[in-house]
C-alpha cells in the first residue's frame, strides 16, 4: 500500500497537478461554506484558456498545447489556553502551536485536466500525530492524524454537456452556508476540533448538464474514517464529566475497538438546478444515496470489552434551496438517514437560515460593509437504534442537534475586518446539555497573500454538554497564513 501511495505522490510532483479548493473555517462540522449551486464543472478550465496566449501574434508564435499552474499556502498558529490543563499525566502544554503546508498544481491539455494537492500538518500536542504513517490511502485504520498525505489527486474529462471525474477529490454537496448536514462525504482531520482540515474522498463522478440543470451519478469505492484528537488530549473532555461516552468522545474507555475491514461502494444520484418561481430564481438540490452510512457506529462482538467500528448499510436523502430577496439570501436544507436492521438511528436534520448584507449607511461609523448569517439547526430522531445490536449509535458524532449558529463580519476597509462566530446549543428534552462556543477575531491583510488573524475562543455549558466539557479550554491565539 505504501508503494502505491509513493507512486501516487510521485505523480503529483512530476505532473504538476493542482487543486484549487481551500478549506474554509468549520467546513465539516460548523462552518465551511458549502454553496453547491454552481456552473458546470468544465468552467474550471476557463481561467486557463487565455493565460499564456494574450499578447502573442498567432501567426508568429502558436499557442501552447497545454497550460500548467502551481500554488500553495502555509498556515501557522500559536495559542495559549487561559486555564492550565487539569488532567494528570496528559502531557499537554498550556501554550501550543500547529501548522499546515499545502502544495497544489493543475495541468490542462485539451479537454483534460489533471489536478493534485499534497499537505503536511504538524503540531505540538502529544499523542495526536502519526509520524510513521505517511501517505496512507484506502483502508487507513490508524486513529492518529497523519503528518502528510494526498489531499486531492484526480483527472477530469470535460465535454460540451458532460464531465467525467475520477480520483481523490474534495466533494461538496449541500447548500447551507454555515452548517450542511449532508456535506459529510469527505475526510476531516481534526487534531484541533475548532480548526478542521478537509481532504478529498476517492470517487468516480459522471456529471451531465442540460441548460440550467445538472444531473450526477457518483460512486465512492473506498470508506475512510476521519481523524480526531487524541484521547489523551485536553479536548477529550474535562474531569467533571460524568458521561463516559462524552469523556472518551468516540471510543469507550478501557476497551479495544477494531475497525471493520469490509468495504462496500456508496452510490449517489444528484440533481442541482435553478428554477423560476414567483418571478424569482431559486436554486435547488436533491441527492439520493445508498450504501455504507456516512457515520460510524460501535457494534458488540463475541469478545468482552472488544467492539467493532463499522458503517451500517443505509439510504439517505438530502434536499435544499437558496434564493434572494432584496439584501437577504435565504436558504434551507434537509437530510434524512434510514439505516437497515436498526443498527443506528434514523433521523432528520433540518437547517434554515438567511444572510443579510448591510452596506449603505455603515460608512458613517467607519465600516465598509457588514454581513451577518443566522441559521437554526434541528435534529429529529424518527427511530432509535436497537441497543441489542449496537453498543453505541452515531449520536455523539452528529452535531449540531438543536442549535443557533451566528456569523458576522464587519469589513473596516479592504485590509482589515472584525469577525464573530457563535454556536449556541439549546437544551433537548429538559436535559442539561446546553452549551456555548464563541469566537472573536480580527483579520488584517499585510499584503497580497499574507493574512494575519488574532482570535479569542470561549467555551461554556453544562458539564455533560458538547461545549461544557471544554470550559477550561478558553484560549487566545495568532494565526498567519501565506498563500503563494
Amino acid at each position: 500500500m505504501k508503494k502505491l501511495s509513493t507512486i501516487l505522490l510521485s505523480t503529483v510532483l512530476i505532473s504538476g497537478l493542482y487543486a484549487d479548493e481551500f478549506d474554509d473555517e468549520f467546513d465539516n462540522e460548523f462552518g465551511k461554506t458549502s454553496k453547491q449551486i454552481q456552473q458546470k464543472q468544465n468552467t474550471q478550465t476557463d481561467e486557463f484558456d487565455d493565460e499564456f496566449s494574450e499578447g502573442f501574434d498567432e501567426e508568429k508564435k502558436p499557442k501552447k498545447s497545454y497550460t500548467i499552474n502551481f500554488d500553495g499556502s502555509l498556515k501557522v498558529r500559536g495559542y495559549t489556553f487561559i486555564e492550565p490543563s487539569n488532567y494528570k499525566n496528559r502531557n499537554n502544554a498550556r501554550s501550543q502551536a500547529d501548522s499546515v503546508l499545502e502544495l497544489n498544481s493543475k495541468l490542462k491539455k485539451g479537454k483534460y485536466i489533471f489536478s493534485g494537492s499534497i499537505f503536511s500538518m504538524v503540531g505540538t500536542e502529544h499523542n495526536t500525530y502519526a509520524y510513521d504513517q505517511v501517505f496512507e490511502e484506502f483502508r487507513d485504520t490508524n486513529k492518529e492524524v497523519p503528518i502528510a498525505g494526498i489531499k486531492e489527486l484526480y483527472a477530469i474529462q470535460s465535454n460540451d454537456n458532460y464531465d467525467v471525474i475520477v480520483g481523490k477529490k474534495v466533494f461538496k454537496t449541500g447548500i447551507s452556508t454555515l452548517y450542511s448536514p449532508s456535506d459529510v462525504y469527505n475526510v476531516t482531520l481534526s487534531p484541533d476540533p475548532m480548526d478542521p482540515y478537509t481532504i478529498g474522498v476517492w470517487l468516480a463522478d459522471f456529471e451531465y448538464y442540460k441548460e440550467n440543470d445538472t444531473f450526477g451519478l457518483v460512486f465512492f469505492p473506498v470508506i475512510s474514517n476521519s481523524k480526531t484528537f487524541s484521547p489523551k488530549s485536553r479536548w477529550s473532555g474535562n474531569e467533571n464529566v460524568k458521561d463516559e461516552n462524552l469523556k472518551s468522545f468516540i471510543v469507550p474507555t478501557k476497551s479495544e475497538v477494531k475497525e471493520d475491514n469490509q468495504n462496500a461502494i456508496r452510490v449517489l444520484l444528484r440533481y442541482k438546478g435553478t428554477k423560476t418561481l414567483f418571478d424569482r430564481g431559486i436554486d435547488f438540490i436533491l441527492d439520493v444515496g445508498y450504501g455504507p452510512s456516512l457515520y460510524s457506529i460501535l457494534e458488540y462482538t463475541d469478545e468482552e470489552n472488544v467492539y467493532l467500528e463499522t458503517h451500517p448499510t443505509a439510504w439517505y436523502v438530502s434536499t435544499g434551496f437558496s434564493t434572494t430577496y432584496k439584501k437577504f439570501e435565504i436558504h434551507g436544507e434537509l437530510y434524512y438517514q434510514n439505516v437497515i436492521a436498526s443498527k443506528d438511528d434514523n433521523f432528520i436534520s433540518a437547517v434554515g437560515g438567511a444572510t443579510y448584507t448591510l452596506d449603505e449607511w455603515v460608512d458613517k461609523i467607519g465600516v465598509n460593509k457588514v454581513t451577518m448569517t443566522v441559521e437554526y439547526v434541528k435534529e429529529i430522531v424518527t427511530d432509535k437504534y436497537d441497543s441489542k445490536k449496537t453498543y453505541r449509535s452515531s449520536q455523539k458524532q452528529r452535531a449540531p442537534k438543536n442549535d443557533i449558529l451566528i456569523k458576522a463580519d464587519a469589513e473596516i476597509n479592504h485590509k482589515w475586518s472584525l469577525n464573530y462566530f457563535a454556536n449556541f446549543r439549546l437544551e433537548i428534552d429538559q436535559n442539561k446539555d446546553s452549551g456555548r462556543y464563541q469566537k472573536l477575531g480580527t483579520t488584517y491583510t499585510i499584503k497580497d497573500g499574507l493574512v494575519t488573524e488574532l482570535f479569542v475562543e470561549m467555551f461554556n455549558g453544562d458539564d455533560n454538554s458538547y461545549y461544557g466539557r471544554w470550559q477550561d479550554n478558553d484560549r487566545v491565539g495568532l494565526q498567519v497564513k501565506y498563500s503563494f
